[in-house]
């Protein structure tokens, strides 16, 4: 005979899950529930850790080696520092390219878990 294997106790994880969610109500669209489902599977799964990981770790080697260029540059003002000016102009590009990113994935959270997400008090 099967079993169930609900649990009555509902964790910090499944509270986000569940706000705002309007699947159930008249008049709401399907595909925006099935891409809220598949954003809040993609943005809590390890995969889906492990991107946002990426990403962070990307922008801060990116910070890193801007900090690192500025103090070489520094140090020897009086040479001829073209290349490194313009790796640095490229590295302010890419520190624009992951802002926006990041920015995307809270947009992508707001609309996978509801407003609740971002608020102080998730009770």
């Amino acid at each position: 005979m099967p079993t169930s294997t609900h649990h009555s106790s509902s964790s910090h994880e499944d509270q986000l899950l569940l706000p705002n969610d309007h699947r159930d109500q008249p008049g709401s669209n399907s595909s925006y529930s099935l891409f809220r489902a598949q954003t809040r599977r993609f943005l809590t799964s390890k995969p889906g850790h492990y991107a946002v990981l990426l990403l962070v770790s990307l922008d801060v080697s990116s910070i890193f080696a801007d900090f690192v260029i500025s103090l070489y540059m520094c140090e020897h003002s009086k040479e001829n520092l073209n290349d490194l000016e313009r790796i640095q102009e490229v590295l302010g590009i890419v520190g624009l390219v992951f802002s926006c990113l990041f920015m995307a994935e809270l947009v992508a959270s707001v609309l996978a878990f509801g407003w609740r997400y971002v608020s102080i008090n998730h009770a």
